[in-house]
Order: C-alpha cells, then structure tokens, then sequence
C-alpha cells in the first residue's frame, strides 16, 4: 500500500522526479538526436525530444554514443535507497 502512495505521490508532484539533462544522441547515419534520455535497456534507449517520445535500437547509435549512455545511466543505489526512505517517510 506504501508504494501505492509513493507511486501518486511521484506523479502527481513531477517537481519531486530528477532533473534529466539534455542529451545528444548521435546516429550511425550521420544525423543527431536531442532529448532527454527517459530510460537505456540492454537494447534500446528511450528518449523524450521535442517531437515526443522516441525509441531507439542502441545498434544505430555511434559508439561513442553507446559508451557515454551506459556510463551516464548506471543507478547510483545508495542515492535511491535514501530517496525511498525519505518518500517513505514523507507518506507517512
């Protein structure tokens, strides 16, 4: 039921949710994406551009590209585990 609370919580106050910056995302092709990078599977990469949300197999991106998603998305768990704690008590 807590994380029930803490999940309406979260969406209903975005002001609570990170900053994400802006991220250029450049594609094998040549051309540039830029957005804000909302999530990175194993596969994909979803990204919030000004034209919406935009899924991206990881294969069409650079390299460079690739490299600097995975190193920029590794959760920091420490940082979520006082987050959770500092919700969970704010629910409370």
């Amino acid at each position: 039921m807590k994380i029930h609370i803490l999940v309406l919580i979260l969406l209903a106050f975005p002001g609570y949710m990170p900053a994400r910056k802006r991220f250029d995302l450049f594609l094998i092709d040549g051309s540039k994406i830029k957005g804000r990078v909302m999530s990175v599977t194993a596969s994909e990469v979803t990204l919030m551009s000004d034209f919406g949300m935009l899924r991206l197999d990881l294969q069409k991106l650079t390299a460079e590209t690739r490299a600097k998603l995975t190193e920029s998305n590794k959760p920091d768990s420490t940082a979520l585990l006082q987050r959770i704690a500092e919700r969970e008590a704010t629910v409370s």
